[in-house]
């Protein structure tokens, strides 16, 4: 377990420990945007209203599907409209194997919910439609599909 903090300092673990992995799951979703520079001490209020820079954080996920060798990659796509087509497309962008997608929004599905529903989108161009389950049965399925994939990669 690497401890961090900030979208920066994943950026930096990731990539250190990238070339030693066969398989990423890139989970976590990161700020697309971050504070500019950071106040060593509290801002205080003052009469105007403040206006708060931001600059893009790296994409974590694309910078490590450029970089790939041997890994399997997987990213999660949630989505409010277009789940295929932004999934597919983000699968392809960032140079992934599998994609997990889900639209977000139904209250018994997804954040706010230990229930999902999700469909798996593969580089090949087949997709994988799940009916809604337990996140934890899910990322049973995930890890065996992940095996699988390594299994046919391992024998070509």
């Amino acid at each position: 377990m690497i401890r961090i903090r900030a979208t920066d300092e994943m950026a930096e673990a990731v990539h250190q420990e990238f070339e030693n992995a066969d398989v990423v799951i890139k989970a976590a979703a990161v700020s697309d945007y971050a504070p500019r520079a950071s106040a060593a001490h509290k801002i205080k209020k003052g009469p105007n209203e403040w206006v708060l820079p931001l600059k893009r954080s790296e994409d974590i996920l694309r910078a490590l599907g450029r970089q790939k060798k041997h890994q399997v990659l997987v990213g999660f796509a949630a989505e409010t409209r277009d789940l295929e087509r932004n999934a597919t497309q983000k699968l392809a962008e960032k140079n992934l194997d599998i994609i997990v997608g889900n639209l977000v929004g139904p209250s018994n599905s997804g954040f706010a919910s230990d229930i999902n529903t999700v469909t798996f989108f593969f580089r090949d161009g087949t997709k994988e439609v799940l009916p809604s389950m337990e996140k934890q049965a899910i990322a049973h399925i995930l890890l065996d599909r992940i095996v699988e994939k390594a299994m046919m990669s391992a024998t070509q």
